[in-house]
């Protein structure tokens, strides 16, 4: 690994800082913004585009750190539903929160910070050890980290594809502006937990090559110890490296009886390193969270168009490149690692799974590395196309920016509007988090949808239903709460919150043309806390 990092010259470390600068303002935009445009009396909520639902979940687990909790639960459900979870990452965060003062918001913030560059140096490392020439390198790493493909240009083709063949009940939108983990500008524009475990994938994956290469076991360890922490909090993510490798172990038995007996030491010891982690999911996944999180997971793949759009020119390399791999016109080093990498990941993102999109993350990485090779050929015989900076500026946003630019300005018109997406009032805030200190840990709040998904990330208080996802059986509970709100009968609202055992009900005059009804009238609930247009009624 030390020589590794000492053939990269300083040269390219100054060209890897600029890209890491730029990198970080660019994601950082819409941030700034969102604290420069809040209007009087409103606070940021924290999220991006990519975010909206998810962010309080986050949230909920920091702010349970904070409350001094170390295993979390899923505020999300009942009591009833819910199972400690240990989530070695997100506890981290918490206890910094915890013993610093920071919010929960600010905390993800700083981490999205500090882990970006250290994502960006394994990268580095990364297209170092499998990419000899330093330009090529270089060109890949810009691709990797700034760039996406051309969804932005093959979205109105999409649109017309849907429309005409009327194609119902999937994800359509181009992966390079729907799918945060499948690119790693995204992924660091997204949450410091993404970023981490594509760190993570990345090290192992790295240190796997290098034993393999070097038939140094004792690179089992880190590479052991890196897996039993990115099972622990991101078991998809550990899925994709667990099986690219199985991957290359099979193929190994087939052709490389001594590389497959050396990979089944280095595994085994690994193994036994991440096994903790793996019977601790054991326990885990008969508990109607995890069974969730696989089976009801709103992260199927999206449509195979969606896939190439977003991978733009990038596929269309990758197989070129092969090609002239194949006619012995290049050489591509370590090309049965990367072969296996491509097919196990194209096996893994089509499985029949409902969480088949996580699979897309670090995807790009191997098709940007096979690419670069015959991208490079291709610039060489073309340098027109890169002959001034400006064309080449402009061509490379053409060709690889464009969703990226355009996920940005989204993000910043949604600050520009300053509405319920990206700010909340503070006296919502405020009446949020009076919640804590009214309702216990384990009871039952019934809220509307959109105020029930922020209170476990502000007050660390449970909801009956607020996530698609991380409600147990969400459907029947969302059609339960609208029935509640709706249903002009006191009986019958009282059955509802019998039945699902609910404590609290709390109102927000924000949404009272949802409420049929007014819960001030209502003999079954007594008012035990108002502040400006929020009312929370105990269930008698």
């Amino acid at each position: 690994m030390k020589d590794l990092i000492k053939s990269i010259t300083k040269s390219e470390w100054k060209f890897w800082a600029k890209v890491v600068i730029a990198v970080l303002i660019l994601t950082s935009l819409s941030r700034i913004f969102l604290v420069i445009w809040t209007p009087d009396g409103f606070t940021p909520r924290g999220n991006i585009i990519y975010s909206f639902v998810d962010r309080h979940v986050y949230l909920s687990y920091i702010e349970q750190a904070r409350d001094g909790k170390y295993l979390f639960e899923d505020l999300y459900t009942s009591k009833a539903e819910s199972r400690p979870m240990l989530n070695l990452f997100w506890l981290a965060l918490g206890l910094v929160a915890r013993f610093t003062g920071l919010s929960a918001n600010l905390t993800i913030e700083i981490f999205r910070i500090i882990l970006a560059p250290l994502l960006l140096f394994i990268l580095y490392l990364f297209l170092a050890f499998l990419i000899k020439n330093a330009l090529q390198r270089k060109a890949a790493f810009l691709i990797a980290v700034l760039g996406g493909g051309m969804g932005l240009v093959f979205l109105p083709i999409l649109y017309f594809i849907i429309v005409v063949f009327n194609l119902k009940g999937g994800r359509f939108l181009p992966i390079d502006i729907d799918n945060s983990e499948a690119f790693v500008f995204t992924t660091i524009y997204y949450s410091p937990h993404f970023i981490f475990s594509t760190f993570l994938f990345l090290s192992v994956i790295l240190l796997s090559f290098l034993a393999v290469e070097k038939k140094k076991i004792s690179y089992s360890i880190p590479a052991g110890l890196m897996s039993a922490v990115l099972l622990n909090f991101h078991p998809f993510t550990f899925f994709i490296l667990f099986f690219i490798l199985l991957a290359y172990f099979i193929f190994s038995l087939w052709k490389d009886g001594k590389t497959a007996a050396f990979l089944l030491k280095y595994f085994f010891i690994a193994g036994l390193l991440s096994l903790p982690s793996a019977l601790y999911h054991l326990y885990m996944f008969n508990a109607p969270w995890w069974q969730n999180q696989i089976w009801r997971s709103t992260t199927v793949t999206p449509f195979w168009l969606s896939i190439l759009a977003g991978y733009g020119i990038l596929s269309i390399f990758a197989v070129y490149s092969l090609w002239l791999s194949f006619k012995k016109k290049i050489e591509i080093k370590n090309e049965k690692l990367l072969l296996c990498w491509l097919l196990s990941g194209a096996v893994l993102i089509f499985l029949p799974i409902s969480v088949q999109g996580r699979f897309l993350e670090g995807y790009q990485i191997v098709l940007i590395i096979l690419a670069s090779y015959s991208l490079s050929l291709y610039l060489q015989k073309h340098r027109r196309l890169i002959s001034g900076k400006i064309f080449t500026g402009i061509l490379f946003i053409i060709f690889f920016c464009l969703s990226f630019v355009f996920v940005i300005y989204l993000d910043i018109h949604n600050i520009f509007l300053k509405g319920n997406l990206v700010y909340i009032k503070k006296e919502t805030a405020i009446a949020l988090k009076e919640l804590k200190s009214r309702v216990s840990a384990d009871e039952l709040i019934l809220a509307d949808i959109y105020n029930a998904n922020m209170i476990p990330g502000i007050a660390a208080r449970r909801v009956f239903v607020g996530h698609g996802v991380e409600t147990i059986d969400y459907k029947r509970k969302y059609d339960t709460l609208i029935e509640y709100m709706v249903s002009p009968s006191g009986d019958a609202r009282q059955e509802i919150l019998k039945q699902n055992s609910i404590d609290y009900v709390l109102y927000d005059s924000q949404w009272k043309d949802e409420w049929k009804w007014d819960p001030g009238e209502d003999d079954g609930l007594k008012k035990i806390y108002e502040k400006g247009g929020y009312k929370l009624y105990k269930v008698k």
